[in-house]
């Protein structure tokens, strides 16, 4: 049998703390397997995807990265994506004012601010 869209199935996992030589946190067995209809959201989305296709017998590890590294993905994209807009302003102030270094001014001088406002809420 297939899982699919709407079929019932039954299944077994044992779910592992950090990895597959971690702490076991869920152990469902043969005795006692999850039986579940796809498709109807009782399963945590990203888990139900990995299961269709599968048919009887078959086996893989579902690697799910934690919060944490999700969250640190993100800061690191948005921390990318700052720099290039911060670059990307500088060069716009260079053509416009036809200058480096009024530009590099006008920069170290909005940062120099903002690093004395939170300076500032530090230490009120």
């Amino acid at each position: 049998m297939t899982i699919e869209n709407q079929s019932f199935a039954t299944f077994t996992y044992t779910l592992f703390e950090n990895s597959t030589e971690g702490k076991v946190i869920e152990d469902v067995t043969k005795e006692n397997p999850m039986a579940v209809v796809f498709g109807q959201g009782k399963l945590i989305p990203f888990f139900e995807q990995r299961l269709y296709g599968k048919t009887t017998g078959d086996e893989f590890n579902l690697h799910w990265d934690g919060e944490q590294k999700v969250t640190m993905d993100t800061i690191t994209d948005l921390s990318m994506a700052l720099g290039v807009a911060l670059l990307l302003i500088f060069f716009m102030m260079v053509v416009y004012y036809k200058s480096f270094s009024l530009a590099t001014t006008i920069v170290l001088a909005s940062f120099i601010s903002v690093a004395g406002v939170i300076y500032m809420h530090l230490v009120k």
